[in-house]
């Protein structure tokens, strides 16, 4: 066929001209030329196309019908004709004489405004214009056929407008004349990295019943929505799509200063049962200054697997922040999900009373900074498989279904610091932390306080490291540990607790503490720190004013090996050892101070039961009992360098050398001498320098040898043979 030596995309902008042409058998010769010409190939709404044509007679004369016509985007045809453009074919100038000697070099003659309903230029998309010769009122050609193709496109670099109350789709976008719906608007945009477009959205509700909207939203890349403000500017699904806006791919672009809500992700399953807010699929943008509320993940019919009813996240990485996060409905992520290698940061966000978690990860890894989260049923965070950082974040009041502030399970690896985690949970079970699963968590510098359950809890096997946090006024444990975990606390203060720390199988070390007014009226443990079939080390820690109703003030011990270092115990309390009560463990006690404290009825200080223990360079004074002795000792107990003043009763059960003693026990180098004890910078008992006490003890000084400690109120170093009695860091 004649003029159809075509390809590619022409080739389909075309096909509608060869309905024309079909019914117009094509002569065999024709000498005559007609072309057709517009100004560019490439126009924007808010462009004017000029149209021009050119001839020639190709020296014959002759008489023609000169077609015109415009393909659409979609393949339609219209032609210009003589009272203008028809959707109908028919010559536009009919039965025109053409002299023999007649050529027309390039003429403009006519003026197109994009866009335009008639011809239809309305939509972005390729057009051609057509022109060709017949003979008159014939259906033969007398030329061959010519086009002019060119593309409609959405400026790169633009602002455009939308208004549901005063838009039209048919308008050309522009702040004068906005569109109607933000899903024209979304298909007609076309940024670039250079040149991202931004759709400025009216205040007004856009919905399927106020003007036709329709759901998802498809974002493209470099095509941002902002809305004139979240509260007035309201994009509602109308609980009848999936989700409200779509983002599969997408890449610099954002969503601003919208309420999204109506979103229901009820599938069964698969994408379609999460994220009926916003759902992104591997996309980097950002979601700022919005309102999430009402919104559905479909959860319990997917098997309690998904979720993310307000914004869910599959393999992206956005900005999320400035956004109010409520209402909205899931099992896991009640506001915001991640998933598979998700990332980004989710900062400055206020995410509450929502049904579910507030914030689901799993196997992601984003950085959720500077948000309130606060009233969700669940977890205010629910982590699995993920290793998020979690900071300066108040997180409170969660959990009140069940759940806790943070959760950590099944492989994670968290960093939680600088937060606020308070009042999280329904019952004994919840606690602000929780770890799981052989996960692994560093809690630093946060503060604890007031969950309904422990401050931090871990079941095993799993790790926790617990630093420079305020763990105070909780329901239950302070930290609480049980089967196979790893503890390890550095300078926290924890107080007012049920008890400070409670583990239980587990390793543990606890360093460097403030651990005070723990009261444990519940049961059978202590006051301040209970470990049960642990392996521990506890060092450098202030315990006073701890309470156990029970057993053990301060250290409850069972069925654990302990080695206790360089720790000051004053002023608790119990029934069975006011300070330190031990049953069937193996205990190591070096330069310890047990003060103070009392027992209900025996051990103010020390109550012993069991396999072995040692006391060396310890200060047990003014302790009391109403029955038996300071130090109640049922099994193995050695005592060496040791001050035991000032307490009621006497030595039970111990084996005494070189320690000083208020009545004569016997044993090698022990004296009966005041100690003269003295206030210093670190508490009461002090040596002063004439004492008894001070170069008595039973070796002599290996060189470095207790260098950081002094029993001497001005900080000089024990140097020589060791004085007896609780050595003091040095200030």
């Amino acid at each position: 066929m004649r003029g159809f030596g075509l390809c590619g995309s022409t080739t389909y902008l075309i096909a509608a001209i060869v309905f024309a042409i079909a019914i117009l058998p094509i002569c065999a010769a024709a000498q005559p030329t007609v072309n057709i010409f517009t100004d560019s190939d490439k126009y924007q709404f808010g462009d004017t196309i000029e149209v021009g044509v050119a001839g020639n007679s190709g020296g014959q004369a002759m008489w023609v019908d000169v077609y015109l016509g415009l393909v659409t985007h979609d393949g339609a045809l219209y032609t210009l004709q003589p009272d203008g453009w028809a959707g109908d074919i028919g010559p536009w100038m009919p039965d025109v004489y053409i002299p023999s000697r007649f050529e027309m070099e390039r003429t403009p003659f006519c003026w197109i405004n994009v866009p335009c309903d008639m011809p239809p230029v309305v939509d972005v998309g390729e057009y051609s214009f057509a022109t060709v010769l017949a003979h008159p009122g014939t259906s033969d050609w007398a030329s061959d056929l010519s086009l002019a193709s060119f593309t409609v496109a959405i400026s790169a670099g633009q602002d455009y407008y939308v208004s549901a109350d005063s838009g039209d789709d048919a308008n050309d976008g522009s702040e004068d004349a906005p569109w109607r719906t933000i899903a024209h608007a979304l298909a007609r945009g076309e940024g670039s990295e250079e040149n991202p477009v931004t759709i400025h959205i009216a205040a007004g509700t856009y919905s399927a019943s106020t003007n036709n909207e329709t759901f998802p939203l498809n974002m493209r890349s470099w095509v941002s929505l902002v809305g004139e403000a979240a509260l007035e500017t309201i994009v509602n699904a109308e609980d009848a799509a999936y989700h409200v806006i779509l983002c599969d791919g997408v890449m610099d672009t954002s969503i601003e200063g919208l309420t999204i809500t109506g979103g229901n992700a009820c599938a069964q399953d698969g994408d379609d049962a999460r994220g009926g807010g916003i759902l992104c699929i591997k996309s980097f943008l950002t979601i700022a200054d919005n309102i999430f509320i009402g919104n559905f993940a479909n959860w319990k019919l997917a098997g309690g697997v998904l979720g993310g009813s307000a914004i869910c996240l599959i393999d992206s990485s956005p900005l999320i922040t400035g956004n109010v996060i409520k209402g909205n409905q899931a099992e896991y992520g009640g506001a915001i999900a991640f998933f598979e290698n998700s990332g980004g940061r989710l900062e400055g966000n206020t995410i509450m009373l929502n049904t579910g978690s507030g914030i689901y990860c799993e196997r992601s890894s984003p950085v959720i900074n500077d948000n309130t989260i606060t009233s969700n049923s669940q977890n205010g965070i629910y982590n699995r498989y993920s290793s998020p950082t979690i900071t300066n974040c108040v997180i409170q009041e969660n959990a009140t279904e069940y759940g806790h502030g943070i959760s950590c399970s099944s492989f994670c690896a968290v960093e939680i610091e600088g937060n606020i985690i308070r009042r999280n949970g329904c019952g004994e079970y919840s606690s602000g932390v929780f770890v799981t699963e052989d996960s692994a968590a560093e809690v630093s510098d946060n503060t604890i306080s007031e969950n309904r359950g422990a401050g931090v809890s871990a079941f095993g096997p799993c790790s926790v490291e617990a630093r420079g946090n305020s763990i105070e006024d909780n329901d239950g444990s302070g930290i609480l540990c049980d089967y196979d975990c790893v503890l390890k606390a550095f300078g926290n203060v924890i107080s007012n607790n049920t008890t400070a720390v409670k583990c239980r199988w587990s390793r543990v070390l606890v360093e460097n503490n403030e651990i005070e007014d723990n009261v444990n009226l519940a049961g059978y443990f202590g006051g301040a720190i209970t470990l049960s079939g642990c392996t521990a080390e506890i060092t450098d820690n202030r315990l006073s004013g701890n309470v156990s109703r029970d057993c053990g003030g301060a250290l409850y011990l069972e069925d654990s090996v302990v080695h206790c270092l360089q720790n000051r115990i004053s002023n608790c309390t119990a029934t069975y050892g006011g300070g330190i009560f031990s049953v069937d463990s193996v205990v190591t006690l070096s330069d310890i101070l047990v003060a103070d404290c009392s027992a209900l009825d025996s051990g103010g200080a020390v109550y012993l039961n069991g396999l072995w223990a040692q006391m060396r360079r310890c200060t047990i004074a003014h302790n009391s009992a109403p029955e038996n002795s300071s130090i109640d000792v049922w099994g193995l107990c050695e005592l060496e360098d040791c001050i035991v003043w000032g307490n009621a009763g006497d030595l039970s059960g111990c084996e005494v050398t070189y320690c000083c003693l208020e009545e004569p026990v016997e044993g090698e180098g022990n004296i009966c001498a005041v100690p003269l004890f003295v206030r210093g910078p670190f508490g009461s008992y002090y040596l002063d320098p004439k004492s008894p006490c001070v170069d008595a003890g039973s070796y002599s000084f290996s060189p470095g040898q207790h260098s950081g400690s002094t029993t001497q109120a001005d900080g000089t170093p024990d140097t020589g043979i060791i004085d007896m009695g609780y050595h003091y860091p040095l200030p």
